[in-house]
C-alpha cells in the first residue's frame, strides 16, 4: 500500500519500503539497490572507462556483473571564426557544458556515446565555415568576401541502443562557435552550452543593430531561436542539432536541442549564436547534475564547468580563441555487485512516547536458496536507540505476493525506551546459491 513512499511513521507504525535511505540509520556489508531493497550485495566500483572523440559513435556494453554506472560527460566548445584577410579571430567560441549522473541498469542494454567534436572553421567566401561539428554544431557562415562565423561545438552525450533524441540518457551541451566581423559593435559573444537552456549569444551593442540579432539557447522541448538578420537568414536549433549562422555569424552548439545561430545586421555586424543544452531527464538517470558556464567575455579564455574535476582533461569543452574549441569528454565508473557472507543494517531512530514491547512484519525474497528464518535472517528490536538490542524470534507469514515471503514477531518485551530501532543481520550469503533481499519493514510500536 506504500510501494512509492519514502520511510514514515504514524502513532503507531514505521514503514520503510526503501524508495530511498532516508529511513536506513547505517550499514555494515549490505546496501540498498536503486530497485527498492536491502541486501548483503554491496556496490563496488570498477575501473573509469574513457571515451575520447573519434568522430563516431562508439559503444559501451557493461557486463552482466554491472548494475549501475556514474557518468562525467563535457560537451565541447565552440571555434573561433576568421577575419578577413586570412587571419584567425580571437573572438573566444562558446564554452562546452558539463552533465553527471549515476545511470541504473536495467536488462542488458548497449549504449552509444557521442563524444562531440569541437566547433572549427575553415576560410570561406560566399560558403559555410565547413562541415557541421560532430555532435551537431552548426556551421558559420559569410557571404561576398572572405572572413566565415566560427562552427558550434557539439555535445557529447549517451543514448540506449542508438543515437536518436528519444534515445537521450545525459547530455552535455556545446558551445557557439564566434563571429568573424571586425567590431562595429560589442556585446556579440558566443553562448556557452550546457544546463537545462543553454546560454543565448549575446546582442550586439551597435545602435543600428537588429534588437533581436542574437540566437537563442537550447532548452528541454525545443531548439534555439534564430537571430534576426537582414541578409542571409541563419536558422534555429532543433533536436540534438545546433543551428547554422548568418553572414559572419557564427554556427550554434549541439545539445538535446541546439542553440540557434546569430544573426547579421547591414554595416551593424552579428550577433552570437546560442548553446546547446544539456539533459539528465532519463528515468535511469539519478543524482544528475546538468550545467553550462556564465562567461560573456568576447576574447580570452572561455572554460566549461568542473574543470577541477579529477576526471577532467586540460582542453577538453573550452571555447576556441584563435583556434578550434576543445573536443568534448565521457567518463564511465561501472559498479558491480560484490557478495558479502554476512552483514546488517540498521533503522534510523523512530521517537515515540515510551514502550518497551515492538512487532515487526518483514517482506523478502529468496534470490537464491531458501533463506531459513532466525538463522540466515535475523531481526533484533531496541527501544534505546540501540543501547540494547532483543533478539525475535521469526514466524513465517504466507506470502505477500508471488516470490515475496514475509516474516513477523509480534509483542517482543525490550528495554523500555522512547528512541525505537530495529537491526536485520544477512548469514551464509553466497553469490549464486544464498541471496536474500529485503523489500520492506513495518515496524509495530
Amino acid at each position: 500500500t506504500s510501494e512509492n513512499a519514502i520511510a514514515y511513521s504514524t502513532s503507531n507504525q514505521f514503514v520503510d519500503v526503501f524508495q530511498d535511505s532516508s529511513g536506513i540509520g547505517s550499514v555494515s556489508n549490505t546496501s540498498r539497490s536503486l530497485d527498492e531493497y536491502v541486501s548483503s550485495f554491496v556496490s563496488a566500483a570498477g575501473n573509469a572507462v574513457t571515451f575520447n572523440n573519434t568522430g563516431n559513435d562508439q559503444t559501451y556494453s557493461p557486463s552482466s556483473s554491472i548494475h549501475k554506472f556514474d557518468s562525467y560527460i563535457w560537451g565541447a566548445g565552440g571555434g573561433a571564426g576568421w577575419k578577413r584577410n586570412d587571419s584567425r579571430h580571437d573572438k573566444t567560441g562558446g564554452a562546452g557544458g558539463f552533465a553527471s549522473g549515476t545511470i541504473a541498469i536495467s536488462g542488458s542494454p548497449t549504449y552509444k556515446i557521442v563524444v562531440g567534436s569541437g566547433g572549427d572553421a575553415n576560410n570561406a567566401t560566399n560558403d559555410y565555415s565547413g562541415g557541421q561539428a560532430y555532435g551537431g554544431g552548426g556551421r558559420g557562415y559569410v557571404t561576398s568576401h572572405d572572413g566565415v562565423g566560427g562552427g558550434g561545438g557539439g555535445y557529447s552525450g549517451i543514448f540506449l541502443t542508438s543515437v536518436a533524441h528519444g534515445n537521450s540518457v545525459i547530455i552535455a551541451g556545446g558551445g557557439a562557435g564566434g563571429n568573424s566581423e571586425a567590431d562595429s559593435g560589442n556585446g556579440d559573444y558566443a553562448g556557452n552550452g550546457g544546463g537545462n537552456v543553454g546560454q543565448d549569444g549575446g546582442l550586439n551593442t551597435s545602435s543600428n543593430h537588429l534588437s533581436s540579432g542574437n540566437g537563442g539557447g537550447g532548452t528541454q522541448s525545443a531548439g534555439g531561436t534564430a537571430g534576426a538578420s537582414n541578409t542571409v537568414t541563419p536558422t534555429a536549433g532543433s533536436a540534438l542539432n545546433g543551428g547554422d549562422g548568418a553572414h559572419m555569424a557564427g554556427g550554434a552548439g549541439g545539445g538535446y536541442y541546439g542553440g540557434g545561430g546569430g544573426g547579421h545586421s547591414s554595416s551593424a555586424g552579428s550577433s552570437g549564436a546560442g548553446g546547446g543544452s544539456g539533459y539528465i531527464g532519463h528515468s535511469s538517470v539519478s543524482d544528475g547534475v546538468n550545467t553550462g558556464s556564465t562567461h560573456d567575455n568576447l576574447t580570452g579564455n572561455k572554460l566549461p564547468p568542473e574543470t577541477g574535476n579529477s576526471y577532467y582533461t586540460s582542453g577538453r569543452g573550452v571555447g576556441g580563441n584563435a583556434a578550434a574549441g576543445g573536443t568534448g569528454k565521457v567518463v564511465i565508473i561501472p559498479y558491480s555487485l560484490a557478495n558479502n557472507a554476512a552483514g546488517n543494517f540498521i533503522s534510523g531512530a523512530i521517537t515515540v512516547s515510551s514502550t518497551s514491547k515492538m512487532g515487526c512484519i518483514f517482506s523478502y525474497q529468496d534470490i537464491h536458496g531458501t533463506n531459513v528464518l532466525n538463522t540466515d535472517l535475523v531481526l533484533q528490536l531496541s527501544a534505546d536507540n540501540g543501547s540494547n538490542f532483543t533478539t525475535a524470534t521469526l514466524s513465517a507469514l504466507p506470502n505477500f505476493s508471488s516470490g515475496i515471503k514475509m516474516a513477523k514477531v509480534n509483542d517482543l518485551s525490550v528495554t523500555a525506551g522512547t528512541s525505537l530501532k530495529y537491526k536485520i543481520f544477512f548469514a551464509n550469503q553466497s553469490s549464486g546459491s544464498k541471496e536474500a533481499r529485503i523489500r520492506g519493514v513495518s515496524l509495530q510500536y
